[in-house]
């Protein structure tokens, strides 16, 4: 482990021209290398230096000093950039120059999947990231490299003339506007520091102005505009006694009442906490009455007798029930027996849109949480057609026909009474512990669903078998990768076996790989793999252009270890071999044993042999003799 001490100078430039990188294109990196013992590093050392974005996700400069000499106190001062005398790896960096690395607010690096993912655009003000490399051994943390202004001459800033500016040392009449970006404030202090400020709202969508009167208001008045951006002085009412608008809060206190008999409009809140008689209608975003709300007018749909927002609204037929309604159409009712009535569809306990009549929550773990519940009672004494009934051990529903129909019995089983299944049979997704369609007397073995556009097998309470949205069949795994994918683990090393049992003696057993592509391809291909990647393939039509040989491929290595070709020809580590055996490497023959002759004869004639003294021999059909003349008997 090595420590470094450093000094380093950069100036990295924060604006779009970087007329300061003119003058120079290298920084100076000097440090200090020492052990964990603080003892100076004994020299030479191979330092790598890289220039990252600031995730250090995207590399800009990579410049590599070999064998660099430290001083006898592990010194060492390099010059990185383009007058350095390291080694840069251009086919890693991108080959970027000098002010392109260091240039903010614009694009620095495309994308490229090994060295820049993602593509690098830098932004005004950014920092970069150096990562020094010693020995291999990569320093932590990275250092930091800081943006700084700098410019030799400066004819502009950021695109601003030096007229854009503005230095006020007392009073300054200015002739145009002060715009104060990013929602700064304008402020007023005083001797205390204290001050007023005042900032534009952070959801302005358009530009105001607001003209101030040309004098001064009267004790007690206010500012109002005229809606087109002129400010006068008003006096705030206290009282209205016919006509009149408010734009702010009106507060009645519980001491005082609030009667009116024509309409309210306020564009804000109305807080009444005493009572209020209003014999019109009121308007308004939010009303609160903590007494009481009395309305003379009962309305209807269309009229509702409080209204908010157009013909949305409470109103009364009779006196006697409550209407709900929503643009100018009734949607709920609540009699004086307590009785609700929804025209439309609703939603209770969720804020989902319903898409049925009655759209309910579903249940979570809590107690208490079902959606629906049905208190048990005594079944009805005439069956009512679509009447549910609970009797506190069974539920019950009544057809069309008002035939009563037991739906579950408290084995959870389903009861039609000898009828026939017709239509969709749905099941709870289950689990494989608890699947949603079990076998009877073995709750923990059947069928459920895994995920949405799924469905598994279980047994014992483990999957054993499932298709996904695929169509993916997995066996042994939860995941199939392929059309079927099956998986062993442990001590279960023999996924699968394929047993036949053939008729006759003349019937074989046959596992077919069929490539119905036609002419063009015939290729078939046995993968052998470890951990996903592919060691070695065996197959036919190497090439896949429809060529009739068979191979074994090492993937290991990318290299053909055996090809037979449409010609017979056999190749060892050769894909096209041009003769009946077609070896590209080395071909080893085991000599014989000290004084051990094999047989030769015409079963092996022009069998050929090595002996014990490696002299190759050929059989002639009866006597071994030298390979080299075809006459010389050999000896053993």
């Amino acid at each position: 482990m090595w420590k470094i001490i450093l000094s380093l100078a950069i100036t990295l430039f924060s604006v779009s021209s970087l007329a300061a990188l003119l003058y120079s294109d290298t920084l100076t990196f000097e440090g200090q290398l020492l052990d964990d013992n603080g003892d100076p590093i004994a020299g030479p050392a191979d330092v790598k230096f890289q220039i990252y974005n600031p995730n250090g996700t995207c590399l800009l400069y990579e410049e590599t000093y070999s064998a660099l000499a430290l001083d006898s106190k592990g010194n060492f001062a390099v010059k990185i950039g383009g007058s350095g005398t390291g080694t840069r790896n251009t086919a890693a960096d991108g080959n970027l120059n000098w002010k392109t690395i260091f240039q903010n607010g614009s694009s620095v690096r495309t994308y490229d999947a090994t060295y820049c993912n993602p593509a690098y655009s830098s932004s005004l003000g950014e920092i970069r990231k150096l990562r020094v490399t010693v020995n291999a051994t990569v320093l932590t943390p990275d250092f930091t490299l800081s943006p700084a202004p700098s410019a030799s001459v400066a004819e502009t800033l950021q695109g601003k003339t030096a007229s854009d500016f503005v230095t006020i040392s007392g009073n300054a009449n200015l002739s145009g506007p002060i715009q104060f970006d990013n929602y700064n404030e304008l402020r007023f202090s005083n001797a205390a520091s204290y001050y007023v400020g005042f900032r534009a709202p952070i959801g302005l969508s358009a530009s105001n102005v607001w003209e101030l009167p040309l004098t001064d208001g009267a004790n007690g008045q206010v500012l109002k505009t005229n809606g087109a951006g002129a400010l006068g002085w008003v006096t705030f009412p206290t009282n209205y006694s016919s006509g009149g608008s408010m734009g702010g809060n009106l507060f009645i206190t519980a001491s005082n009442s609030l009667t009116v008999s024509g309409r309210i409009w306020t564009s804000s809140d109305l807080t009444v906490d005493g009572n209020a008689n209003i014999a019109g209608l009121l308007y308004g975003n939010t009303g609160y009455f903590s007494s009481g709300l009395e309305v003379s007018s009962y309305g209807s749909a269309a009229t509702p007798s409080v209204m908010v927002g157009g013909t949305n609204g409470l109103y009364s037929t009779s006196g006697n029930d409550l209407g709900f309604g929503v643009f100018g159409t009734e949607r709920l009712t609540i009699d004086n027996s307590g009785m609700f009535k929804f025209i439309g569809k609703a939603s209770i306990g969720t804020a989902a849109n319903p898409s049925a009549t009655l759209h309910l929550p579903g249940s979570t773990t809590a107690a208490g949480s079902a959606p629906l519940k049905i208190n048990s009672g005594t079944l009805m004494s005439t069956a009512e057609a679509g009447a549910i009934e609970y009797d506190g051990t069974y539920l019950y529903y009544t057809d069309g026909g008002s035939v009563r129909r037991q739906l579950a019995s408290t084995t959870g089983l389903v009861s039609k009474a000898g009828d026939s299944m017709t239509g969709v049979l749905g099941i709870q997704s289950g689990t494989a512990a608890t699947p949603g369609l079990s076998v009877s007397g073995d709750s923990d073995t059947g069928l459920y669903a895994p995920a949405a556009n799924s469905i598994a097998l279980s047994t014992l309470g483990t999957q054993r078998l499932v298709i996904n949205g695929s169509g993916y069949v997995g066996i042994g795994t939860t995941a199939p990768s392929t059309l079927l994918t099956v998986s062993s683990s442990g001590t279960a090393l023999t996924p699968f076996t394929i047993q036949t049992n053939p008729a006759a003696s003349t019937n074989i057993s046959t596992i077919v790989l069929n490539n119905t592509h036609g002419a063009g391809n015939w290729q078939n291909q046995i993968s052998l793999q470890s951990a996903g990647a592919e060691k070695w393939a065996i197959g036919n039509d190497s090439t896949a252009t429809g060529s009739n040989d068979f191979f074994i491929w090492d993937n290991a290595v990318g290299a053909m270890r055996l090809l037979i070709n449409t010609n017979g020809y056999v190749g060892i580590n050769t894909a096209t071999p041009s003769v009946e055996l077609d070896i590209n490497g080395l071909m080893r023959i085991t000599r014989q044993g000290s004084g051990s002759t094999p047989n030769c004869n015409g079963s092996n004639d022009s069998a050929i042999a090595l002996t014990y003294g490696r002299k190759l021999c050929v059989c002639n059909g009866s006597t071994w003799v030298n390979a080299s003349d075809g006459s010389t008997a050999c000896t053993f």
